[in-house]
């Protein structure tokens, strides 16, 4: 019997209970073969394998591993942020050991199904689309060691020749199998389980990828079956949050119901997210869906101008946002806004739209905005048509793991129909990417920190660029471009680091008139984190300032109504754990 080892796709360290693997393996397993799984971003968090930054490194860590376990087969699931990764890390398989025998599937390997076996001849098959029904096949074929002539649904050479058997998709995916979470010794760590409620979305916007993969339609499971899953992990395993893995899990609105009736009925105690269209939600699923355990929502709304919704096929009206977006916060969601810019066809006044969107959204109040480079995906409408117009400028979107990527740019270079997210479109195709390089750091990191930790100073910094928030990135760019460089993860995750950046652009600023007003203020929120960040229990500060900032701060004072004159502040970690702010006379 010959023992195949998937290796779970790597998305910088995030450890889940990945789906594909896990049910391929489980139907593997369930048909008399022997399957493991692999998963990277468990074994270097643990260190396991010893993660040295360093491609040559990092390829011979991993390929030892991979080795150590004995298989006859590797199989990659492959997505396009670590495809390079697996690519050089199943040449080192075969150059190690040249009798393993070396199958991708996952999205990426299926859009660039052709120009992957044309370009990497160690790859010996690609199993396209959903596999669940194929892959007991594919295993009988290298256990036999026949050919794959009768196979569907994969990719593979014969004479020179890259043959093609287009993949079909499940229609009930009832028959999908219920996993087996004995094949992942981590289960038990995992706090939050991805559970597969779904696949495919119906609408067609032009830089979406899973839309092809998944071929535009719809399927969810039915509503006992994913009633039954929760209970077994729910009751077995004391799994009590989950991630609904669905590009689009709320667009039949009955369904969903359905469901939240069922999840209330049965009395789970359960916390879940899900992705949503923010055109599918209104007040009474919204309710229900909290009713039900629902505390976190995904949305896509890529742009904030009407034209290029149109544009990109995304096709939202969002003339009722503050509608929606009062409607969230009543039932005290959590959302995800999910932004995109650079797309070719945008223009400044396009951007500007966007930016107001972006600002309108953190002005409810909530604080989980991205904003992401275009990225042409293989696949994608935009792909197909902006295709020969693609550069390799080193301007990696956030869509790919870019660590050490100078160490694989040779075949990024020398393939670039295998790796297109790599590459952009030329600044006159799209000069916002090269205009706004640093915009989603700007978004992302220094405009929520400026919305939810200093609100008088990014009012006041508004107020003076008459609310253009272009305007006020361009200055940042131009005065301390340093500081919108992006920095690493933990460090951004301190709400201290971007105060202290911040505070050299404030402070290099010339803001005329106005100047001092505004370092005061950024002076005495910035002396507020700080006290709130280190202080303990009945600790006490005082800080004096020449304007009445304490005025400013609860009327919302414009600057011609500033009190000019000295005026000192305690600062007081009190019992309760909050901080007491009270002016006094000294």
């Amino acid at each position: 019997m010959m023992k195949i080892l998937f290796i779970n796709s790597i998305h910088d360290g995030k450890v889940t209970n990945q789906i594909g693997t896990l049910s391929l393996a489980t139907i593997l397993n369930s048909n008399g073969h022997n399957a493991e799984i692999a998963d990277f971003n468990y074994l270097f968090k643990m260190g396991i394998v010893k993660k040295k930054h360093n491609k040559q490194e990092d390829i011979h860590s991993m390929g030892s591993y991979i080795l150590s376990k004995a298989p006859d087969i590797v199989g990659f699931s492959c997505m396009c942020n670590s495809y390079h990764i697996f690519i050089e890390l199943s040449k080192y398989i075969r150059e190690k050991s040249p009798n393993i025998k070396i199958l991708f599937g996952g999205p990426q390997a299926t859009l660039t199904a052709e120009e992957t076996l044309k370009a990497f001849d160690w790859i010996d098959l690609i199993a396209m689309g959903e596999s669940e029904k194929s892959i007991v096949d594919i295993m009988n074929v290298f256990e036999n060691n026949s050919g794959f002539e009768d196979l569907t649904g994969v990719a593979y050479r014969q004479d020179n020749e890259i043959i093609i058997k287009k993949s079909t998709l499940i229609e009930n995916l009832d028959y999908v199998p219920k996993l087996d979470y004995s094949l992942l010794p981590y289960f038990d760590k995992i706090s939050l389980v991805e559970i597969d409620v779904g696949r495919g979305c119906p609408f067609e916007c032009s830089y979406c990828s899973t839309k092809t993969f998944w071929k535009r339609k719809f399927r969810i499971k039915a509503v006992d079956q994913i009633i039954e899953e929760i209970k077994e992990l729910y009751y077995k395993h004391n799994k009590t949050k989950f991630n609904f893995v669905h590009d689009l899990f709320t667009v039949n609105k009955n369904i969903v119901l359905d469901f939240c009736n069922k999840v209330i009925g049965q009395r789970l105690k359960i916390r879940w997210g899900c992705s949503a269209r923010i055109d599918t939600l209104d007040e009474e699923l919204v309710k229900k869906m909290v009713e039900a355990g629902c505390i976190e929502i995904y949305i896509g709304i890529e742009t904030g101008s009407p034209r290029m919704q149109k544009i990109v096929h995304k096709n939202l009206n969002l003339n009722h946002l503050d509608e929606k977006l009062k409607l969230f916060k009543k039932y005290n969601l959590e959302i995800t806004f999910s932004f995109i810019y650079g797309f070719p066809e945008e223009n400044d006044e396009d951007l500007r739209q966007t930016m107001e969107v972006i600002q309108k959204i953190y002005s409810y109040g909530f604080k989980k905005v991205q904003l992401h480079q275009c990225s042409i995906l293989a696949g994608t409408e935009m792909y197909n048509n902006y295709k020969e117009d693609l550069v390799y400028q080193q301007i990696i979107p956030d869509t790919v793991d870019n660590n050490n990527i100078d160490e694989y740019k040779d075949i990024i270079l020398r393939y670039p129909t295998v790796f297109p997210h790599f590459y952009n479109l030329s600044e006159e195709i799209a000069p916002n990417i090269y205009r706004y390089q640093y915009l989603d750091e700007f978004v992302c990191h220094k405009m929520k920190f400026f919305n939810l930790s200093m609100p008088q100073t990014y009012r006041l910094l508004r107020t003076y660029f008459n609310n253009e928030l272009i305007k006020i990135y361009n200055d940042i760019k131009e005065t301390c471009k340093d500081i919108l460089v992006p920095i690493n993860d933990e460090v951004q995750a301190k709400e201290l680091e971007h105060g202290k950046q911040l505070a050299e652009y404030i402070n290099k600023k010339d803001f005329g008139i106005y100047k001092d007003i505004i370092r005061q203020m950024f002076k005495y929120e910035l002396d507020y984190l700080e006290f709130k960040n280190n202080s303990v229990c009945d600790e006490e500060k005082l800080a004096q300032y020449d304007f009445n900032v304490l005025k400013i701060e609860t009327r919302n004072l414009g600057f011609k109504e500033i009190d000019i004159g000295k005026t000192a502040v305690r600062f007081k970690n009190n019992n309760a754990k909050e901080i007491i702010v009270e002016k006094i006379v000294v």
